[in-house]
Order: C-alpha cells, then sequence, then structure tokens
C-alpha cells in the first residue's frame, strides 16, 4: 500500500510484487515476474472481525480475559504453549497433543514477562532470575532469594554463574515442578474434568490446568484463542491456532512449531491477530543483561537470539521494544558471524502491519532480522484468521465434454510465463 524502496545492495523478488504507490530505487531489484505500480490497494482487516473470533473461542472454551496494564512489552496474562507426549514416542506430532496454559497476574505485568527489577541494584532484586543449588535434583534459586551482602553465595554470584538463567513468571523452573500458584499470579484452571489419558501423562494436578487445543479432547474447540486485553505468549505449537487479542500481543520468550514448517507439511500454524501491536519484548530473556553496572552483558535464556514461527497480524505495527535503547551496544551479542545489540531475529511465517515497525537499527542496536517466508500462510491458513479478499491472477479455459481428450486438456496446463 506504500512506496516500495530498494537501496544500492539490492534485492531480488521471485514471486508477484505489486504496490499501490511506486517503486523507488527499481533498478537496483531483481524481479523474477515483474513488478505492478499504482495498483488497487489490500485494505487492512477491521476489529470487527474480533467479534467473529470471540465467538469461535468463546464455543471452544479458549476466550480469556486479561487487561492493558504494564508498559511496552509487558502484560499481566501469559499464554504457554505447551505440547504433551501422548503416545510416548519422543515426539510432539500428535493430532491430540496441543494444549496451552494461562497464567494470570493482574497488577505485576514485569514478573509475567521476567523485566528488569526497577529497584536495587542491576538483578538483585530478580525474582524470575537466579542460578541452580544443589542436587538430586539441583533447585532453582532466585536472587531475590539470595543475601544483598556479599557473600559465599550472594545475590550476584547467583545472576553470574554459569548455570544462571532467567524464567517467565509462573514457570515450573522456578518452583522444581508445576505451581498452581506459583509467585504473584496463578495458572487458570479449565473448569472440564481432564482426560484420563492427559492425567496419566502430566499428574492429576496439572491436567486440570491444560487447555486442549485439539478436536480430540475439545470437540467444540474451533482453532481460535481470544484475549481481552493483552497477552504475553511463548512455547512449543502443536496444531493450528489463530490467536486473537483486543490489544498487544507480546513476544515474551521464543513461540516456535512442534514440527520444523521447513517441512511443509502444514501440521503446525500460528496466526498471530492483534488490533494494536505484536511486540517482542524488552525482557531478560530476549535482551543480554548486565548483572551489575561493572559486569558485561550475559545471556539468560537458552539460546541467545529469538525464534519466533507464525504469521504476524497488528493492525498498527509489528516491533520490538526499546529497539533503539543505546543499553545494548553492537558487541552484546552475535547475531551468527555479525556482532549486534541483541542477535539475530529468526521470525518464519508473515508480517502484515499496517506500517513498517521497527526491530533494530543499522548501528547495532536492536535485532538483525532473518526473515522466511511459510508457504503455509498462503497454502492452509491459521483458522478464521482474516483475509483480503484478494486473489492472484490465474486463467482458465472452457471445455466442451464433446470429443474430450485428458491429454489434450492436461496439455494446455503448462504455467503461465
Amino acid at each position: 500500500n506504500d512506496y516500495l524502496k530498494i537501496y544500492s545492495s539490492g534485492a531480488t523478488f521471485l514471486g508477484d510484487v505489486t504496490t499501490a504507490k511506486t517503486v523507488q530505487g527499481g533498478q537496483y531489484g531483481t524481479f523474477a515476474q515483474g513488478y505492478t505500480e499504482n495498483g488497487p490497494r489490500i485494505e487492512m482487516p477491521q476489529t470487527a472481525e474480533l467479534t467473529n473470533l470471540l465467538a469461535q473461542a468463546t464455543a471452544g472454551g479458549t476466550s480469556f480475559i486479561s487487561t492493558t496494564q504494564g508498559n511496552q512489552g509487558e502484560a499481566t496474562m501469559r499464554i504457554d504453549f505447551r505440547p504433551v507426549d501422548l503416545n510416548n514416542d519422543g515426539q510432539f506430532n500428535g493430532a491430540n497433543e496441543g494444549f496451552i496454559r494461562v497464567y494470570s497476574a493482574p497488577g505485576n505485568a514485569p514478573y509475567v514477562v521476567a523485566m528488569r527489577p526497577t529497584t536495587g541494584i542491576g538483578l538483585q532484586n530478580s525474582l524470575n532470575c537466579g542460578h541452580y543449588e544443589g542436587n538430586n535434583p539441583p533447585t532453582f534459586v532466585a536472587a531475590a532469594d539470595h543475601p544483598n551482602i556479599p557473600a559465599a553465595d550472594d545475590w550476584l554470584d547467583a545472576v553470574t554463574d554459569t548455570d544462571r538463567r532467567c524464567y517467565l513468571g509462573g514457570d515450573d523452573s522456578l518452583f522444581g515442578a508445576f505451581n498452581p500458584n506459583g509467585g504473584p499470579g496463578q495458572w487458570l484452571q479449565r473448569a472440564v474434568v481432564p482426560d484420563p489419558a492427559l492425567v496419566l501423562a502430566v499428574g492429576p494436578v496439572e491436567a486440570q490446568y491444560l487447555f486442549p487445543i485439539n478436536r480430540t479432547f475439545n470437540p467444540s474447540f474451533k482453532g481460535v484463542i481470544y484475549v481481552e486485553g493483552k497477552v504475553a505468549i511463548s512455547g512449543v505449537l502443536r496444531g493450528r491456532v489463530t490467536l486473537a487479542a483486543t490489544n498487544d500481543i507480546i513476544i515474551a520468550d521464543d513461540i516456535v512449531y512442534a514440527t520444523n514448517p521447513g517441512a511443509g507439511t502444514c501440521n503446525d500454524v500460528l496466526g498471530m491477530f492483534s488490533a494494536d501491536d505484536v511486540i517482542i519484548s524488552d525482557n531478560t530473556l530476549n535482551a543480554p543483561q548486565r548483572p551489575n553496572s561493572t559486569w558485561n552483558h550475559r545471556t539468560y535464556d537458552d539460546t541467545k537470539d529469538e525464534f519466533i514461527h507464525g504469521i504476524v497480524l497488528a493492525l498498527d505495527i509489528f516491533t520490538v521494544a526499546n529497539y533503539s535503547s543505546s543499553a545494548h551496544s553492537r558487541n552484546d551479542e552475535a547475531c551468527e558471524a555479525t556482532t549486534w545489540g541483541r542477535g539475530c531475529m529468526y521470525l518464519t511465517g508473515g508480517i502484515i502491519q499496517s506500517t513498517r515497525g521497527a526491530v533494530g537499527q543499522g548501528n547495532g542496536r536492536g535485532y538483525l532480522k532473518r526473515y522466511s517466508y511459510d508457504q503455509c500462510a498462503f497454502s492452509s491458513p491459521p483458522p478464521y484468521f482474516p483475509t483480503t479478499g484478494h486473489f492472484s491472477r490465474g486463467r482458465y479455459y472452457e471445455v466442451n465434454p464433446v470429443s474430450f481428450n485428458i491429454g489434450s486438456y492436461w496439455s494446455l496446463l503448462v504455467p503461465a510465463p
């Protein structure tokens, strides 16, 4: 819908390219199928489409009420996509193995998404960050639960040891096991008695807090999850889901498919439809942290990069919280062989937004983009996902049934030039 600008570094387009305005710097582009200027606009979906999605989610018991509390990149509700290996085959590709858990902590959005403490020195008072102590098995102890004065095992040791980690609010690792009331919030309990197979797989307690996103254990599930307000997401998706929110969708940690999207099976697909923004949080998992002002930045997640599988649809923008912050320099985390502020952002899927939101800067702040298009977004889109109403060009032939010859017909069906 806007100008398409290409810099002298060049760009290659393998498919159709259409803009409602003009191409600037077209001499720097390679267009395998040409391009069209001054074409028709493709209008964004309207917020009224959320009403339809609410109805579908309500029918499946996957409609939730959050709040709009918190700063940019924060939310008081988190959806944890959690597959369950019900058949003990070591994989999560069964049609009935997709579930979610929902954590809610009204009034404490920073804890839910594991933000840096606003009091103390560095990570001193963090409930989300710490290290492991003891054996059989080792126990996670948060920095806030360590002595503040220098000691053999103080808070600074907890966030500088080799086994340092940060976790999102309510995470099992913070408590050594699933805790329905862990931290200042709680996991939401499903009103339906869980299936015996699920109880056998995860135990009678956790089974009550798992919402099936499959038709086997939830026959009324329509493939839609709806949140009134902001919501943070993370985890591993098994299934085909559209997540709709009336406010921001926050990517608090990696959100990936159980089956690699490169396989092309389209077994798993996620559509993120936000009436406002889709934002990657600037939290202790996504961004490197300084334990205190005298230490260099460190990574507190299992990987230094962010991995996102899904199709983003933001009625405003897709962006990164504090992408231009000077708190992270070019040398903090590398993106592959390139030094950068927060490393790589690997997004496999698609991005639809009103105007282009920023995720980084050329000076090394924010992320370096590594985007890949998922063909499943076109061939097998998420359930009830808003579409454009526009169709690709094609051609057809009228066939006379008299003297019809299948061989001659197939010879006509050649790719369009």
